[in-house]
């Protein structure tokens, strides 16, 4: 009997299945032949690859960035302590073992200052863990009254970088307005329940606000910059919050500047809103606006644009493309916050820690039998509900310890 080569390796179980199928005894590796069973080569530099893939994740935890020049010269280093003769690591190489455990290069969506937490950072951050489980779990409070609150700069002419194009074209052209691209702040703020502030949009300039006609989910404020400053920040929190609410209300926010103000703070205390501060440097690990809704906002005002620019060609007389009007900005940042949905506004709290669960995964049978608006409750349902809803414990919204 033939034996098998070592370098060959078989999906045996498929072709055992195959053969009693068959009406020959034909033996193993002829049978694969002749149906092509295809065949796996074991990998000859495993031990390598496994090192390296270590190494571009330990990278990677600590926000360092890698390229393949890097990966080739991780694998020729062990290559040479393993006594691996021949091994040249080339692109071929590299492009199997991306392949092979998924790994690609990214676009950087944040880019942080530090690589390593220090023990002030740590202690920090077990002190903000604690608050926040203090007002979920022990105050129980309702994900209405637990705010966010960010600013983030967006372009006026938000394009995209890619665009389809037949294949062998040197250059890739685009027609955009001249000059260089302006910048805008625009205010977020949301609550632990999916509702949304009015976007707060920071125009440079001084621009008139009274010649625009602002749409219902935004709010315009004017400087000489394009930035936040606690002078906007104040009239914020004046238009935003009540005087004296019954209800203490709670304000996530980074250690912005502006957010550090006295003013600011005796305007929120005037208001019962109590300002818990985001650790340094981890806003995009425990701010929700950060972790996942700053992101689809961009994303829906740059398709905002997108369809915009589409249907916007005229020129001025020297045959540019006109520049998008302070008006035709607003209505573009109205109708990207519109699209974010109140599931995603749950989900990034629950992803940056701060809530266990989204309110929407409350019983759907529970929804079915009210057809109307529920009041969420931490220890019971409506008042005015069944009583054998009522008393069911696994329909109650109750929050956990586990985060």
């Amino acid at each position: 009997m033939r034996r098998f080569r070592t370098r060959a390796v078989y999906r045996v179980s498929e072709a055992q299945r195959k053969l009693a199928q068959a009406e020959s005894g034909t033996s193993l590796r002829a049978y694969a032949t002749a149906v092509k069973i295809p065949r796996r080569r074991r990998p000859i530099y495993e031990p390598t690859e496994k090192r390296v893939y270590n190494e571009v994740i330990k990278s990677r935890n600590i926000g360092l960035p890698v390229r393949d020049s890097d990966v080739r010269s991780w694998a020729l280093q062990f290559a040479k302590a393993l006594s691996i003769h021949g091994f040249k690591a080339s692109c071929g190489w590299i492009s199997k073992l991306k392949k092979k455990y998924r790994l690609t290069y990214r676009a950087i969506t944040k880019v942080g200052r530090k690589t390593t937490k220090t023990p002030a950072d740590e202690l920090a951050e077990h002190v903000f863990m604690e608050r926040v489980e203090e007002i979920v779990t022990l105050e129980k409070t309702h994900p209405s009254r637990i705010i966010n609150f960010d600013q983030t700069s967006v372009l006026l002419q938000n394009t995209y970088g890619k665009t389809l194009s037949p294949v062998g074209i040197k250059q890739v052209h685009v027609a955009q307005p001249p000059g260089e691209k302006e910048r805008f702040t625009v205010g977020l703020a949301v609550t632990g329940d999916g509702q949304k502030f009015l976007a707060a949009i920071v125009s440079k300039g001084g621009v008139k606000t009274a010649k625009l006609v602002i749409p219902d989910n935004v709010n315009v404020f004017s400087t000489r910059t394009d930035w936040w400053n606690s002078k906007i920040d104040q009239d914020w929190i004046e238009l935003s919050f009540e005087q004296d609410q019954p209800e203490p209300l709670f304000l996530l926010r980074d250690h912005f500047p502006g957010h550090l103000k006295f003013e600011s703070a005796v305007l929120l205390d005037e208001r019962n809103v109590d300002q818990v501060f985001v650790p340094k440097g981890m806003a995009g690990i425990y701010q929700p606006l950060d972790v996942g809704i700053n992101a689809p906002f961009k994303a829906n005002l740059k398709q905002a644009y997108h369809e915009w620019r589409k249907e916007r060609t005229e020129v001025t007389a020297k045959g540019y493309l006109r520049k998008p009007t302070r008006q035709d900005f607003v209505n573009l940042v109205s109708k990207a916050w519109e699209a974010i949905r109140p599931e995603t506004i749950e989900n990034a709290f629950v992803g940056a820690q701060i809530l266990p669960e989204p309110t929407y995964m409350l019983s759907v049978e529970l929804v079915e039998n009210h057809k109307q608006l529920l009041q969420f409750s931490f220890s019971s349902v409506e008042e005015d509900s069944d009583a054998e809803v009522a008393e069911d414990p696994s329909l109650e919204y109750s929050f956990s310890n586990d985060y």
